[in-house]
């Protein structure tokens, strides 16, 4: 179940916040470990735990190396994870060069299907 706080928002561009209003943030969060997630998938297969994070960390060194060859990476069911750059504009294509690049990030684009369990989503309202 996912919980949800109420967080008082003031109305953007108004001098001195304006209007407030609430709106609903996930709350309560807890980081899940790779060990963690290790440790549930041996309990629901055959694998031992040491197996399974041998297999996963073998799995994000594979990832890596496709993103960093500039491959998209698609994971039936989860989603396509992809690198996207920030870089400076140049006059001449040719002074284009690795100098100019100012951000690298990972994007993620959710499979349909992922889109569509999380309308089954169940939430927990926190009341003040």
């Amino acid at each position: 179940m996912i919980k949800i706080s109420p967080v008082s928002i003031s109305q953007p561009g108004v001098k001195g916040g304006g209007t407030y209003k609430y709106y609903g943030r996930i709350s309560g969060r807890e980081q899940v470990s790779f060990r963690f997630l290790a440790k549930t998938l041996s309990q629901r297969t055959t694998l031992s735990t040491i197996d399974v994070v041998a297999a996963l960390e073998g799995f994000r060194e594979i990832i890596m190396e496709q993103l960093l060859e500039g491959n998209n990476v698609k994971l039936d069911g989860l989603g396509i994870f992809s690198l996207s750059v920030r870089t400076e504009g140049v006059d001449d294509p040719s002074k284009l060069n690795k100098s100019l690049v100012k951000d690298v990030k990972i994007n993620f684009l959710p499979d349909p299907e992922l889109k569509k369990q999380l309308k089954t989503a169940k939430f927990q309202f926190k009341r003040q």
